[in-house]
């Protein structure tokens, strides 16, 4: 394995993973899917890691939010809102989702393509920070271990190929996820 796969799937990159992870879930508006599935090119243990890492990350910007929507609803709102691509009918579809789901709301996120930022925000005002905390890390998670398995599968049994050739293979990875991006984004 050459130093580049060794530095992609080194511990050091947990700390990418995990800031990753807190800007997501506060107010980068790129998933850290990216940053997993990358990692996951080379190592589906190194990649795994970064699942934890990124949930840690991201379950704590949540929290953040979460408080600040208690403590200046109003103001943690409107900074939300200015999230790129997250359309004003995205955040009045998260209170429908709440007065509908409850705090199950958050598992609809990662469906319907809401950012869980846009949940975090409005959760304080509806449920409890333990039953957030709760429902947020499967919530969270349930997308990543997806897109986990889904590139680790697409992966293997290429995975040789891919050791000789990282640059062609995140060639490969960035421009499939600017497809998606450029769907995405199309409609926000």
């Amino acid at each position: 394995m050459n130093r580049f796969v060794s530095l992609l799937t080194g511990n050091r990159v947990l700390a990418a993973g995990f800031i990753w992870g807190l800007a997501e879930g506060s107010f980068f508006f790129v998933v850290p899917d990216v940053f997993i599935t990358a990692v996951a090119l080379f190592s589906f243990k190194a990649s795994f890691r970064q699942i934890v890492a990124v949930l840690l990350g991201s379950v704590i910007a949540g929290s953040l939010l979460f408080a600040w929507g208690i403590q200046d609803p109003d103001k943690a709102q409107r900074a939300v809102a200015h999230v790129p691509f997250l359309s004003p009918a995205m955040i009045e579809q998260v209170d429908k989702d709440f007065d509908k789901y409850g705090i199950w709301a958050l598992c609809k996120g990662p469906i319907s393509g809401i950012p869980y930022k846009a949940y975090s925000v409005k959760a304080g005002s509806r449920v409890s920070w333990p039953a957030f905390l709760a429902v947020s890390i499967p919530a969270r998670l349930g997308r990543f271990l997806l897109m986990w398995a889904l590139c680790s599968a697409l992966c293997f049994p290429i995975r040789s190929k891919i050791l000789e050739r990282p640059g062609w293979a995140l060639t490969a990875h960035l421009v499939l996820w600017s497809i998606f991006y450029a769907f995405y984004w199309r409609g926000g």
